[in-house]
């Protein structure tokens, strides 16, 4: 069964989205994806794209990384 979501930084079009299976919502898929792939060294704000793999429907998400919230872009 493939991954609810992918998710991928925004800012990097070059960069492929990473499955997300483990995720419940487009917002865990984001948080997850941070956790997991952004680098140690980024700092502030940052955006991430989730795509809903079923459907294509994509959200991003702005995640604070000093304080951990998120709002929608």
């Amino acid at each position: 069964m493939p991954a609810p979501f992918t998710a991928r930084a925004t800012a990097d079009v070059r960069a492929h989205a990473h499955p997300v299976p483990d995720a419940s919502s487009p917002l865990e898929a984001a948080l997850l994806f941070v956790e997991r792939w952004m680098p140690e060294s980024v700092e502030g704000e940052v955006s991430i794209t989730v795509t809903d793999t079923e459907t294509g429907y994509q959200q991003c998400f702005r995640i604070d990384l000093d304080d951990g919230s998120a709002a929608p872009c």
